[in-house]
């Protein structure tokens, strides 16, 4: 799909990781509250959309460009900050974006079998199951995790910290006690985007 400025290619993000955003904030917040989310998005990603659709018609096996997904993540984390705290709002998403995208196989797999070194490894892998654009590169280092992002599309601050903290939900699955995001360097995709994990 063309669009980008210069009539380049559109950057995506798989609907696996968009459409759980939606979820958790109808949920939380209620789908009355779903409207002022929409009315926040550009004219030109609401497009992606169908507003009266459950979810907002974002299918999990689609693609959607990472200009809709920093939207969402920007209006949810706005308009949800009425009834939870913004650590909170993004460690949620970030938890059930995991939750709704590992099926039984995988959950179970990641929880008796994977450590934090092994998740590190594949990081690159799951990185271009979700994404289009960009890299990246993990590493443990006893109890922590340095990870960064380079050639990752334009996208908003609150969309980096909310795929950052679906690490954090992982790092939980295999075993590490009260992991959580230490540091976090967001380009908003004009550099690279680095982030430390530390957990008990």
């Amino acid at each position: 799909m063309t669009g980008a400025p210069g009539g380049g290619k559109v950057a995506k993000a798989k609907g696996a990781i968009v459409r759980p955003m939606v979820e958790w904030f109808a949920g939380a917040c209620g789908e009355a509250a779903l409207p002022a989310v929409v009315a926040d998005l550009t004219a030109e990603v609401r497009e992606e959309i169908a507003v009266d659709a459950p979810a907002l018609g974002i299918l999990t096996a689609g693609w959607y460009s990472e200009a809709l997904a920093s939207q969402l993540a920007d209006g949810i984390l706005r308009h949800a900050l009425g009834h939870h705290g913004d650590a909170v709002i993004v460690r949620s998403l970030g938890a059930h974006i995991v939750d709704r995208t590992l099926g039984r196989f995988s959950r179970t797999a990641l929880e008796w079998l994977a450590t934090p070194a092994t998740c590190a490894a594949a990081s690159p892998i799951f990185w271009r199951m979700y994404h289009d654009t960009g890299t990246v590169e993990a590493k443990v280092e006893g109890s922590s995790m340095r990870a960064r992002s380079t050639g990752w599309a334009p996208h908003s601050m609150t969309w980096c910290r909310v795929v950052g903290s679906s690490s954090v939900r992982v790092l939980e699955l295999v075993g590490c006690r009260d992991p959580r995001v230490w540091v976090h360097k967001c380009s908003g995709g004009r550099g690279e985007c680095s982030l430390v994990f530390r957990w008990a």
